[in-house]
């Protein structure tokens, strides 16, 4: 019977980006942190395994022609066991976006008792094969201009 996983993402950058930022947006050439999380959907429990395959690809917009990390399986922790209903932190590492525009970062995951996995971004609808999700990378440039253009408009309204 396969397993049932929801998984999801949560990109924190600098807090002095944030007020200029969506919610999990990255910004070009500075750090932020990726962690990805592993929600158990099915009625048993997950034995744990092993993620076979985590890679980021960036500029997608562009093509999917900018640069792409992707991390040696040996680099990677392994994935916990998991109760049904329960959430568990699969991975957690701070990089940096060499690209700008829309990025995507995907997963494989294998069981320990070799079962297949059904992947979910939404608890509602299985993804066909690997789990992916997309999220976007802003130009660093515009948001320092943004910014700096937010505290002149404060400085003039303080005067």
């Amino acid at each position: 019977m396969p397993h049932d996983l929801l998984i999801t993402y949560k990109i924190e950058v600098e807090d002095k980006f944030s007020p200029f930022l969506k919610p999990n947006d990255a910004v070009r050439g500075e750090p932020y942190l990726l962690t990805l999380a592993v929600t158990n959907l099915g009625k048993d429990n997950f034995p744990g395994g092993t993620i076979k395959d985590l890679k980021i690809r960036y500029n997608m917009s562009g093509g999917g022609t900018g640069a792409k990390t992707t991390f040696l399986s040996e680099e990677l922790p392994k994935c916990p066991k998991i109760e049904p209903t329960k959430t568990e932190t699969l991975f957690s590492t701070s990089l940096i976006a060499l690209d700008e525009g829309v990025a995507r970062i995907s997963v494989v995951l294998e069981a320990e008792d070799k079962e297949p996995i059904k992947y979910y971004q939404t608890p509602n609808v299985p993804l066909p094969g690997e789990w992916l999700n997309f999220f976007h990378v802003v130009n660093r440039e515009q948001l320092l201009i943004v910014m700096y253009l937010q505290q002149l408009l404060e400085s003039l309204h303080k005067s």
